[in-house]
């Protein structure tokens, strides 16, 4: 019984969602399609997680996916509106899109 559990533990570790720290890694390493397929992975159960979203649309930008990557982080912003660091990231890639009207638009909700 030892035994059996004990395997089931180990295939649910290696079966385990990367993180966003090995996703971030596999960007650095311009690993963008493994990137791109880790955080798609993340999302599947995790589709509000707003860090993987910006992971991912970083991984599609390295891809020259434009309009998905926009996609991405289009719904990080959604996600957390309020966010410093989203907004910053999202207009940082919206002006490396060539977006700048967008990226210089402040975006308030009430």
């Amino acid at each position: 019984m030892r035994i059996a559990l004990l395997i089931v533990m180990l295939m649910a570790l290696a079966q385990a969602a990367p993180t966003n720290s090995e996703i971030r890694q596999l960007l650095d390493q311009g690993r963008f399609q493994e990137a791109s397929e880790a955080a798609r992975s993340v999302l599947a159960s995790e589709p509000q997680n707003v860090p993987i979203c910006l992971l991912l649309g970083d991984a599609l930008l390295g891809l020259g996916q434009w309009d998905e990557a926009q996609k991405h982080y289009t719904q990080a912003l959604e996600l957390a509106p309020r966010d410093s660091q989203v907004c910053l990231h999202v207009g940082q890639a919206l002006e490396t899109l060539g977006d700048s009207s967008s990226s210089r638009r402040p975006r308030f909700r009430s």
